[in-house]
């Protein structure tokens, strides 16, 4: 049986934290991942992990990701929305490891929408 280190209680608990947070409401922002067949298709994996790669590179414990079937935009796959406090939900389409960088840091961080990759359900 493998011994259970410091390290691995201190990612048991980040991973809890989180969940907690989503559970009560207090998380201060969700990024939905859709991962339908059309989203894995198009990446929807690659771009979880860039997203989950810089979470921990940017210690954003209190960010609750999450995944979900198909929304129906499956043309502007790999798809994820982004909620914050006090500002509407965001879908961004055709997503990768790079636009993740720069939602993570410009939307949910620096509180700005990235309007070249918003989609918006009514132009659809």
């Amino acid at each position: 049986m493998k011994r259970v280190t410091l390290e691995d209680l201190r990612e048991i608990e980040s991973r809890m934290r989180a969940v907690n947070c989503l559970r009560e409401g207090a998380a201060p922002a969700r990024i939905t991942v859709y991962t339908g067949d059309c989203g894995l298709a198009a990446g929807a994996r690659e771009v979880t992990a860039a997203i989950m790669r810089e979470m921990r590179e940017k210690c954003m414990s209190d960010v609750a990701l999450l995944q979900a079937d198909c929304p129906g935009l499956c043309d502007r796959e790999p798809l994820i929305k982004v909620e914050c406090e006090g500002m509407e939900p965001v879908f961004y389409g055709f997503m990768d490891s790079r636009r993740v960088k720069r939602v993570l840091g410009e939307h949910i961080m620096g509180g700005r929408i990235i309007n070249e990759w918003r989609v918006c359900r009514d132009n659809i």
